[in-house]
């Protein structure tokens, strides 16, 4: 797929398991969960170049959310773990031209949300610094946002 769609994959079920898939080319969201969906677990994927082209908001970029795994209000008990998240299409802005607006590696309005182990991997230079190099991060948080 090649930008012909806004979303590669959108999940519209319950107690769905997407383990070892790569998405790519999407021209918003690579991954959309959509909104009372519950018990759904993402693990092992890879995810790349997705999202809007161009920079930041203040280059005329109209996509501040776009993101690899997008979880709509009102998603719950997510597991999202073990996946590689890099080389989105656009940049994000520096501190100097406001709040940073760009492609991100995850945005979730999930009622609980548990993250294990995600490793996302910055490979796409911005105005705040150079590359960066890809690293792990360990999480074990369980969030809980009100709605």
């Amino acid at each position: 797929m090649r930008n012909a769609e806004n979303y590669t994959c959108v999940i519209d079920a319950d107690y769905v398991i997407v383990r070892g898939i790569e998405f790519c080319n999407a021209a918003v969201h690579a991954l959309v969960i959509k909104s009372r969906r519950h018990d759904n677990v993402v693990e092992d994927c890879h995810f790349t170049f997705w999202g809007r082209i161009g920079g930041p908001r203040t280059y005329g970029n109209k996509g501040g959310t776009d993101s690899a795994i997008y979880t709509e209000r009102g998603s719950g008990n997510l597991t999202i773990q073990r996946n590689l998240i890099e080389n989105p299409r656009g940049a994000s802005n520096d501190w100097d031209t406001g709040h940073p607006a760009g492609p991100q590696a995850e945005t979730s309005f999930a009622i609980t949300r548990f993250a294990r182990r995600k490793t996302t991997a910055t490979t796409t230079p911005s105005a705040a610094g150079p590359i960066s190099a890809s690293r792990e991060v360990p999480t074990a948080t369980r969030t809980s946002t009100a709605t």
